[in-house]
């Protein structure tokens, strides 16, 4: 799932939701729009281009295509016909090339939308040939809207790679609520990292009970877990008496203190050896 301007401006919010229970806890992103890599995202488009592209859904965002409308109807090179394809008139628009052509079917009761696109590039085990069909179908308040798209690509006429798009619901007229452009407007699973911009992934929040839980972080689970290992302090014990240590302020006592022992003890042993003589 991606929604633009969802909660920030400027962001596309990306994730994937499953179904729950049990769900699972898929990161959900903020993603600036501007520098997001095109083939993963493939939902984030404009939708009201879908079926004027001859190509998968993950191309319709590098597609400017108003800019290539005008060109290819302006080309000299271009060829117009009515066809008939699956019982519908159809305006056909042609350019051949010397390696290829292109042909875009526009029928008539689909408002001259594009019902076909076929192109063929290259010869030999180098030709490449695209295949878009396109079913229109009218909804209520006679919206016309691509309700089937399939897309084929075939390389030397192998099979490469096939697409089917299925609109299952189409609504024009219904009010959209502010909600449904937020993160509780999705539909979130429980226990989801949610990826804020420019936030440190410690401390991105987790989804639950319908909001973002900021208590539920790494870093908030991580202080709280240490907080619980850590030893409840013991009563204070008191210090052992810390024999003095000379300082500048004392060093000359001391040397006097120490010369005068030394001085009474060599007035002692003097005494002692007088009488010992005697």
């Amino acid at each position: 799932m991606t929604c633009q301007n969802c909660e920030r401006q400027n962001y596309t919010l990306v994730t994937t939701i499953l179904p729950a229970p049990p769900g699972r806890t898929h990161l959900v992103e903020f993603r600036n729009s501007s520098g997001q890599p095109t083939d993963y995202f493939v939902t984030d488009i404009d939708w009201r281009f879908l079926g004027l592209c001859n190509g998968p859904l993950s191309t319709y965002n590098r597609v400017p295509f108003a800019q290539s409308y005008r060109e290819r109807m302006a080309n000299p090179l271009l060829k117009t016909s009515e066809q008939d394809r699956g019982g519908e008139a159809c305006l056909v628009t042609e350019i051949e090339r010397e390696k290829g052509c292109s042909a875009i079917w526009f029928g008539s009761k689909s408002r001259c939308n594009p019902v076909w696109f076929e192109s063929h590039n290259g010869t030999g085990d180098k030709a490449v040939q695209l295949m878009t069909e396109v079913r229109w179908l009218e909804g209520a308040g006679k919206h016309l809207y691509p309700e089937r798209v399939k897309h084929v690509a075939r390389h030397a006429g192998v099979l490469q790679y096939e697409e089917t798009i299925t609109l299952q619901h189409a609504d024009f007229d219904t009010p959209v609520a502010p909600s449904v452009f937020t993160l509780a407007g999705l539909g979130l699973n429980e226990g989801q990292p949610i990826a804020y911009p420019n936030t440190d992934p410690a401390d991105w929040p987790v989804w639950r009970d319908g909001r973002a839980d900021p208590s539920l972080s790494r870093r908030t689970l991580a202080e709280e877990q240490a907080a619980q290992a850590r030893p409840i302090d013991a009563a204070p014990q008191p210090s052992p008496p810390v024999a003095a240590y000379p300082t500048p302020h004392n060093t000359s006592l001391v040397v006097g203190v120490v010369a005068g022992v030394i001085a009474a003890v060599s007035i002692v042993s003097a005494l002692i050896y007088r009488r010992w003589r005697a």
